[in-house]
């Protein structure tokens, strides 16, 4: 590591992106892949300089995230269950009620309009769909009872007056929070919506700047805070961006769907903040072959990555006490190889793309 003096470690690149292209950054620490993204970007100004490890950003000094030093020692935090995916009713009641029986108390990425196969093109009336759905949430209200709390997302999937419609038939199953009932395209359509809908509103995985919580919060357009850590430049933005919310009782509800390394990284954020509710635990189903064990952690998403991870205690996880985030690679997460995922769209009927 670079003690004393600069070293220049971009210099002379050029990229050529065509439009709707992805491109990635391959690299060694400290091979300039975040200097030179943060330059094409223009976060850092010329000449942008990391002194002694610390990146010196229109002249404010930030510190790395490799570690948040937070004000609560081993706190329990409040989990629910990320379920997703489920393509019939018989799916995701079976679903929730193996999810609630390992000790889960809120089911999450609950969407009572189904997942159902991208191949086939999605085309229903408004009466029907939004019956079956406002059926399918009196059902799991029936079947888990009063102690799970329902967390529906719908993702973005209706119109205004849809979603008005639909949150008026909820709402007397009184889940915990409606997230995303149209789609976050403006902090003022999201506000309008806001004033017609009784179920508290979350939003925001999608936002990537304390500016897009901003102009939200102060519509009042949302009454919980969706924090996306990959998106929103990691734990010390993160908690900028929640810094406001206490003032305004604005409750977090950190976005996670990828893995334990942004679980626990998740929880070292909600140990730092007043105003936390609860945190998304991305679940695992188990591969062919494999028998659930007695030990809940074997519930999480690429468990086997990491050397420790949060084990689940009724409803609850003790955030991490360990060094930096409380966790470390493990043999197996160091040598894993890429796992491809095919990006699929699904259609309407009338080929226009439906957020799914």
């Amino acid at each position: 590591m670079l003690r004393q003096g600069i070293l220049q470690a971009v210099e002379d690149i050029s990229f050529t992106v065509k439009r709707v292209k992805m491109l990635c950054f391959v690299g060694a620490s400290d091979s300039g892949k975040i200097g030179a993204a943060r330059s094409i970007l223009q976060i850092v100004p010329a000449p942008g300089t990391r002194t002694l490890g610390r990146m010196i950003l229109r002249t404010v000094e930030r510190s790395s995230d490799q570690v948040l030093y937070h004000d609560r020692e081993s706190s329990p935090v409040d989990v629910t269950a990320r379920i997703g995916g489920a393509a019939n009713r018989e799916e995701m009641l079976a679903r929730c009620l193996e999810r609630t029986s390992q000790g889960f108390l809120a089911i999450g990425h609950l969407n009572p309009f189904l997942d159902e196969d991208r191949s086939v093109p999605y085309g229903k009336p408004h009466a029907r769909k939004t019956d079956a759905a406002v059926s399918l949430v009196a059902e799991l209200r029936q079947v888990l009872g009063p102690d799970v709390d329902l967390c529906i997302e719908i993702h973005r999937r209706l119109a205004s007056p849809e979603a008005i419609d639909f949150d008026r038939e909820i709402a007397p199953f009184h889940p915990l929070l409606f997230e995303d009932p149209i789609p976050p395209t403006t902090s003022d359509s999201m506000a309008r919506a806001a004033v017609a809908i009784d179920i508290p509103i979350a939003t925001g995985e999608r936002f990537s700047s304390l500016q897009e919580f901003q102009s939200h919060l102060s519509r009042g357009a949302l009454s919980f805070a969706r924090n996306s850590l990959y998106l929103c430049s990691g734990i010390t933005d993160a908690r900028k961006i929640t810094a406001p919310y206490e003032a305004f009782d604005i409750d977090v509800v950190a976005h996670n769907a990828l893995s334990p390394v942004s679980l626990v990284a998740c929880m070292q954020l909600n140990a730092a903040v007043p105003s936390f509710t609860i945190q998304e635990y991305p679940t695992a189903m188990l591969e062919e072959g494999e028998t659930e064990g007695p030990e809940t952690d074997r519930l999480l998403r690429g468990r086997n990555l990491v050397t420790s991870r949060p084990a689940l205690k009724v409803g609850y996880v003790d955030a991490p006490d360990a060094p930096g985030l409380g966790t470390r690679p493990s043999k197996a997460g160091c040598t894993a190889p890429l796992s491809p995922r095919t990006v699929s769209i699904r259609t309407d009927v009338d080929g226009f793309v439906v957020d799914q």
